[in-house]
């Protein structure tokens, strides 16, 4: 996973030549950028600073209504690429692919229905992806006090425009960045309508990506 930053330098930014410290302080006033400098000219690309996934601690929960009850449930996330530019965060860009095929929930019949033709199909389409086409920072003017993302969302092969709620900002460990996206969707809108007469429509979800340099 990369994060790109706009600095408008000219250098190049490698978090490992930081200290731990230097570095949380560096995530910190990235997910906290000013909306005024989102405003000013772009510069020449510069600072390309690399991130890589943390698999263990990243997953995309969900949640649905089974027979009226809320029921939850989790898939990993496969793949994920977030270029965050600092000179106008509005060109930041973030692609996730999970892992349809691996989704799980408490109830093992459950998973196995979700997993079926009728829902996610994963035999002919066992990921999820999303692709930024838009980053927009809240009334904070900063990521970190939130804001929206769209994009479009395939499923079952069927591509649908999306938005999340999004933050990003330091985890609780170390050097890490914890990016996080909430929603939810229409099932149906992607050809996932089985089992309607128990499952409800609409799915929320809760996407949590750990960064981590390298």
């Amino acid at each position: 996973m990369t994060l790109r930053t706009t600095t408008g330098t000219g250098t190049t930014t490698d978090p490992s030549c930081m200290n731990t410290t230097d570095r949380r302080a560096f995530l910190f006033g990235l997910s906290a950028l000013p909306l005024a400098a989102a405003m000013a000219p772009r510069g020449a690309e510069a600072g390309l600073l690399k991130f890589r996934l943390l698999p263990e601690a990243s997953s995309v929960a969900f949640s649905f209504k089974l027979a009226g009850i809320r029921r939850t449930g989790k898939m990993p996330i496969r793949t994920a690429e977030i270029d965050i530019d600092r000179g106008d965060p509005q060109y930041s860009t973030v692609d996730v692919t999970v892992d349809a095929a691996r989704a799980s929930t408490r109830l093992p019949f459950v998973a196995e229905a979700m997993r079926s033709f009728s829902v996610l199909n994963v035999d002919q389409f066992p990921t999820i992806h999303f692709v930024s086409t838009r980053v927009r920072p809240g009334p904070s003017g900063i990521l970190a006090g939130g804001g929206e993302i769209d994009g479009d969302l395939t499923m079952r092969g069927i591509t649908r425009p999306v938005t999340f709620g999004v933050k990003v900002g330091p985890a609780t460990k170390g050097d890490q960045m914890a990016m996080q996206l909430i929603g939810d969707l229409s099932r149906s809108a992607f050809g996932a309508s089985g089992f309607s007469e128990l499952v409800g429509d609409k799915i929320q979800l809760d996407v949590m990506a750990t960064l981590v340099p390298g």
